[in-house]
């Protein structure tokens, strides 16, 4: 009797056990199926985690960290991993989608503060600084641009088909440079050739040139940002561009001074001119990013190029006063033209972003160097040899400079 009550205490021992063990093995499972899950979902529906941890979406449970009370839940069906912690997402997309923080679709808002220089890219030239008896020895007097504020405002929209954006933004940039130059009064070997003056070359004690352009542009780009790797996402684009370039030009050459040549103007010279520019057109474009090893940094990059077609329209005027006589010789001449103008466009930058409240916000900083650059554009037209002949040929004219935004995501 005792002998058999010993046995089915033994067999009671052995089975309480293998159901510890069981119940172990059990346990283990869920801890392991919880670190292998997408670990992306609901507040609802965290499953076995523990309540006081969340993980980190595309990562296992070993990196997971505790919950705070405040913060928003995750949509469903969002899928992308976080812009400010590149990594590729648990989708199933061929190129995931790199956009801001979220695939949701939702409004882009940005504003860019401009500060460029403009200028001709051969130089706006205005004179001829004669150095020595010897006409036409000397060197050639252009003039030094400044450089001026601009703003670039931009809104658009995350859309849904996957995971597009389209944007549409407006650039306004404004650059008024003047320059001066005067000879010594006792120089009487020296003195300024005007080269927008018409008749036989003079020299003269006093030139000021003012030079000013008035740039607009309206742009609506339709792309797509997606990961190539952990650490580089593209977004190509194509896009419409139309622009209004207008340039004016204006040159004053003062009286003669008293130890200048005989033959010399004593009265003043002018020369204004105006040179107006619209075209539209497509364009193509690249932006890129590198992260700086998984933090909120990274480089950034754009390149375009668009073809624009349009109309430009030339007019120049001099007016000058020879022996005290006003207006004895002078250049009125207009022209008009369509033409196709190559627009290019660079920019350099280091930037930072950040998304808020569970990816449902996001933010993005940086600041770089931008290029613009338009090919064979009218030139400012000048006389030809110091006649009546004017000559008006393509000149590239270029914007440069600081360009920093400031943009949301929502």
């Amino acid at each position: 009797m005792f002998g058999k009550f010993l046995a089915i205490s033994c067999l009671l021992l052995v089975g309480s056990l293998l159901a510890d063990d069981e119940s172990g093995a059990i346990a283990a499972q869920k801890e392991v199926e919880c670190c292998k899950r997408e670990c992306n979902p609901s507040c609802a529906t965290k499953g076995p985690c523990k309540k006081a941890e969340c993980c980190l979406q595309n990562q296992s449970c070993k990196e997971k960290k505790p919950c705070k009370k405040k913060t928003c839940c995750r949509k469903e069906g969002s899928c992308c991993s976080p812009a400010s912690q590149p990594s590729l997402p648990l989708c199933k997309d061929v190129t995931p989608s790199a956009r801001g923080c979220t695939c949701k679709d939702g409004w882009v808002a940005f504003a860019d503060f401009l500060w460029w220089q403009a200028g001709e890219e051969q130089g706006i030239r205005y004179a001829f600084n004669n150095s020595s008896e010897i006409l036409d020895h000397g060197s050639i007097v252009t003039l030094d641009t400044s450089s001026d504020p601009g703003v670039r405002l931009g809104v658009g929209y995350n859309l849904n088909h996957d995971q597009w954006d389209l944007v549409g933004y407006w650039t306004y940039y404004h650059n008024s440079s003047t320059d001066s130059l005067s000879v010594p009064t006792n120089d009487v070997n020296l003195g300024l050739i005007p080269i927008f003056l018409n008749a036989v070359p003079f020299n003269v004690g006093f030139i000021k040139t003012v030079w000013k352009l008035n740039y607009n542009a309206f742009n609506v780009d339709l792309g797509r940002a997606f990961y190539v790797s952990n650490a580089l996402a593209l977004r190509p684009y194509i896009s419409s561009e139309t622009v209004w370039i207008h340039r004016w030009f204006a040159a004053d050459a003062k009286s003669q001074n008293p130890g200048l040549p005989l033959l010399a103007i004593d009265t003043p010279g002018k020369y204004r001119t105006r040179i107006k520019y619209w075209g539209t057109g497509p364009r193509l474009g690249m932006n890129t990013k590198w992260y700086f090893g998984g933090t909120k940094f990274h480089f950034l990059s754009n390149l375009a190029f668009s073809l624009l077609y349009g109309k430009g329209k030339s007019h120049a005027m001099t007016s000058q006063a020879v022996n005290g006589i006003p207006d004895q010789t002078g250049v009125d001449l207009s022209e008009e033209c369509w033409a196709v103008v190559p627009h290019m466009q660079l920019m350099l930058a280091l930037g930072w972003e950040k998304c808020f409240c569970n990816d449902q916000f996001f933010t993005n900083f940086f600041v770089g160097w931008e290029l613009n650059e338009f090919w064979h554009l009218a030139s400012i037209m000048l006389p030809s040899g110091f006649s009546a002949a004017a000559t008006s040929s393509g000149e590239s004219i270029y914007m440069q400079g600081l360009t920093a935004r400031i943009q949301c995501e929502f």
